[in-house]
């Protein structure tokens, strides 16, 4: 699971600046869960013209390399085709294996629509100051349809995003295939959304008050996490009776995603007499897991 960790630290009431918390940014579930590593790939476009469908598809592998969880691969021209039946999969070539990895992707686009309207704009007409303005608009819409199954299972069939766009008149593309770019990048956008996880940012506080280890809560300070849960876990494994060190040990194990082995590690330091703080922290680790775990469902 992937997780990226940023450090921010509060200031103490002395004239020193001591660092006390640390900010983990996380994965939250998305709406249909590919799993933490999969093999996603375009097999089947259909709809449309040749060309929105190959930029239909470069816009499927760009703002899923961009969202950095998975990429998606063009693999249309190696024949992988398959029906849905009740949920399940069915290749059509019956000596296709699937492996339980493996998503993919069927797309349908649906024809495009251009409709008149009017919609308000905001624009600002001074430092505080905003008035809304009604302006005649025009709007395309491209409708999109994906299907996409993970091993046996259907995930989606037949799931459609509108690639909806308004213009007021002054800016609407003259060209009609910029416009449909512009719609087509918008489904796609809308449907990379209900795959991919989206980063939640929670605060858990570190506990400074062994000397010893400010070295290494510093050095985790300066994005060495995984670093400094390594040389906690070897401070630990010498000072076993230490509550900071096995509290300090579970924060950073709960920032690396290791949700069940930081719990273990704040009960842990408890039962060796920590601080109030602790049982809050674990309370939150407990949350993450919980999450982590509907997700993985």
């Amino acid at each position: 699971m992937l997780l990226v960790i940023i450090l921010s630290f509060a200031l103490g009431s002395c004239n020193m600046a001591i660092p006390k918390y640390t900010q983990i940014q996380s994965e939250y579930p998305p709406n249909y869960y590919l799993g933490d590593s999969p093999n996603v790939s375009v097999v089947e476009a259909e709809g449309a013209t040749r060309r929105i469908q190959d930029i239909t598809i470069q816009e499927l592998t760009n703002q899923s390399r961009s969202k950095g969880y998975f990429t998606i691969e063009n693999k249309i021209n190696e024949g992988i085709r398959f029906d849905t039946q009740q949920g399940k999969v069915v290749m059509t070539d019956e000596n296709m294996d699937v492996n339980t990895d493996d998503a993919y992707i069927k797309i349908n686009i649906i024809a495009s629509m251009r409709q008149d309207g009017r919609t308000t704009i905001t624009r600002r007409t001074g430092i505080l100051g905003t008035e809304e303005e009604t302006v005649p608009a025009m709007m395309t819409i491209l409708p999109i349809a994906f299907t996409v199954t993970k091993g046996e299972d259907v995930l989606l069939n037949e799931r459609q995003y509108d690639g909806k766009v308004v213009w007021s008149i002054d800016d609407y593309p003259v060209d009609y295939r910029e416009r449909l770019e512009v719609a087509t990048g918008k489904a796609v956008e809308e449907f990379i959304a209900d795959i991919t996880p989206r980063s939640i940012s929670r605060r858990a506080r570190l506990d400074y008050s062994n000397e010893e280890l400010k070295p290494i809560l510093d050095a985790a300070r300066d994005g060495q996490v995984r670093e400094a849960a390594t040389q906690i876990e070897e401070y630990v494994a010498k000072n076993s009776n230490s509550a900071s060190a096995v509290y300090n040990l579970a924060v950073l194990t709960d920032a690396l995603g290791d949700y069940e082995k930081a719990l273990n590690y704040y009960d842990e330091a408890l039962s060796l007499g920590g601080k109030d703080y602790y049982t809050e922290s674990k309370t939150n680790c407990m949350k993450r897991l919980s999450e982590y775990q509907e997700m993985a469902e």
